[in-house]
């Protein structure tokens, strides 16, 4: 992991799904009487295995993201991050081929979480084993608009023993329309549980993998803008603001432009966010963030002139002290929360 400079390839996926909890006998009903469905095709069974990738402390599962390496159907490295904040359900996917014998994720994945993992190793945490069925459903002129995916779930062990066993739905959107909402609710009341996205893998990493991500900006601000002196967790969204233009940068070459100018931005307001009167941060500290966030800034800006170096920027996002000022961000945000919360 050498270079910060935005992914151009593979390309990025966008995928809509949404998952449905059923029971061991659950028996999925007829679809070819749901209105807008014309047809349904049953495309077999295959056995998959995925080996997941995090670190320690699940660092990037508490984050909505998931890395892994699947064999069988549907192979390759594959990297999912959340679209949106607001809409778990729409993730954007990143797919690279599988090398025989590699079982460390590849540095043109790892590039991309880089703000997220910064130092710390990434090992395989969980193995789910995964014996599939799929189903296409058709309009009626004959187009594909979703698949439905029953997954059995095998939590395999580290001696190779089954663990644990889940079943769970998938409805993936293929070409959309009304038609989606109908096949939902005809699952609903055949006994499926809907209505809530959980990986796989965070099902069987249990407990840990629910923990609050790491930059935790409760749900009633997902929207805040927080520009304002004063506004409580001001800190953690812009924090968050940071971490999400870095992702996209270095994610979306066609966007890379827009998140350069963004995490200008963000830096600019996060220096004077740091500038204001601190009761949880120590002053010794406040005066390192206010070092670091002018020389980022700096270094940002100067990409953006038009007499400016076109590797600045780069050269800044990948260098360890970039890494090291995130790290003293997620800490300064940690105490911001600890602080609210006793104020």
């Amino acid at each position: 992991m050498n270079c910060a400079e935005p992914v151009t390839q593979p390309p990025v996926e966008h995928q809509a799904e949404q998952k449905f909890r059923v029971h061991g006998l659950f028996r999925v009903p007829d679809l070819h009487n749901v209105e807008g469905v014309g047809s349904v095709d049953d495309l077999g069974s295959v056995e998959l295995e995925s080996a997941y990738f995090d670190t320690d402390d699940l660092r990037l599962t508490r984050e909505g993201v998931t890395l892994r390496r699947r064999t069988g159907d549907d192979e390759g490295w594959h990297l999912k991050l959340p679209a949106d904040l607001s809409t778990p359900d729409v993730r954007d996917e990143v797919r690279l081929p599988l090398t025989t014998g590699e079982d460390a994720a590849p540095d043109e994945l790892a590039q991309i979480v880089r703000v997220i993992v910064r130092g710390s190793a990434v090992t395989r945490v969980s193995t789910l084993r995964t014996y599939r069925r799929r189903l296409r459903l058709h309009d009626a002129a004959g187009g594909a608009i979703a698949d439905l995916v029953d997954d059995t779930v095998h939590v395999v062990g580290e001696d190779g023993t089954v663990t644990a066993r889940f079943r769970e739905l998938e409805l993936e959107e293929r070409a959309g329309g009304d038609a989606l909402a109908v096949v939902a609710a005809a699952l609903n009341s055949a006994g499926a549980v809907g209505g809530e996205f959980v990986a796989k893998v965070v099902r069987a990493l249990g407990p840990a993998a629910t923990s609050p991500p790491e930059i935790h900006v409760p749900r009633s601000l997902w929207h805040h803008d927080a520009t304002g002196p004063g506004d409580p967790s001001r800190l953690a969204l812009l924090v968050h603001a940071m971490r999400s233009a870095d992702l996209t940068y270095r994610l979306d070459s066609e966007a890379a432009s827009d998140a350069l100018g963004r995490l200008a931005d963000t830096a600019d307001q996060l220096l004077d966010r740091i500038s204001e009167p601190q009761e949880f941060i120590p002053a010794d500290q406040v005066k390192a963030l206010q070092a670091e966030l002018s020389w980022l800034t700096g270094e940002l800006k100067a990409t953006a002139e038009p007499a400016g170096a076109p590797t600045r920027a780069p050269r800044a996002l990948d260098s360890q002290r970039y890494l090291a000022l995130h790290e003293a961000l997620v800490s300064a945000v940690g105490a911001e929360h600890r602080w609210l919360t006793t104020v």
